[in-house]
């Protein structure tokens, strides 16, 4: 019986210790290399609508980026889908220009990627609940390709 807790514990911490050394290799929040890529991670809820924005960092040598293998989890007590649009900001000025939309689904998971963004432009997803107003629980995982 102590082995099972002990085998159990050390596979645990094998986990950990595995998931954190894979971390640590990825570029820092602050600067994406040219090309390489950047894991960014967002999690949350609304019921109306919720705005996230991002301003990311690049070398000199990077020209441009894409948002890759971009998945939106979702789960809610209301049915059907909710609208997502992926928007750019040239150069933090100006007027924020949709360059992408989405129909996420309430419960399930949806993937796609964007078009080309410039160095310098910033990038938000407004998501936007349609029908019922109730709760969304969701969890986004993309990748910040620059080149």
């Amino acid at each position: 019986m102590k082995s099972k807790k002990i085998f159990k514990s050390l596979i645990i911490i094998f986990t950990l210790l595995i998931s954190g050394i894979g971390f640590m290799g990825f570029s820092s929040p602050q600067k994406a290399e040219a090309k390489d890529w950047l894991h960014t991670y967002k999690s949350g809820y609304f019921t109306n609508y919720v705005i996230n924005t991002y301003h990311p960092k690049f070398t000199k040598t990077t020209k441009k980026y894409t948002l890759r293998a971009v998945t939106f989890k979702s789960n809610s007590k209301g049915k059907g889908t909710y609208k997502i649009y992926v928007q750019k900001q040239v150069n933090g000025k100006g007027a924020w220009k949709t360059i992408k939309t989405a129909n996420a689904k309430k419960n399930g998971t949806t993937y796609f990627e964007t078009p080309s963004l410039k160095k310098g432009d910033s990038y938000r997803f407004k998501m936007v609940n349609q029908g019922s107003k109730k709760r969304v629980n969701y969890s986004a995982r993309w990748i910040v390709f620059a080149s």
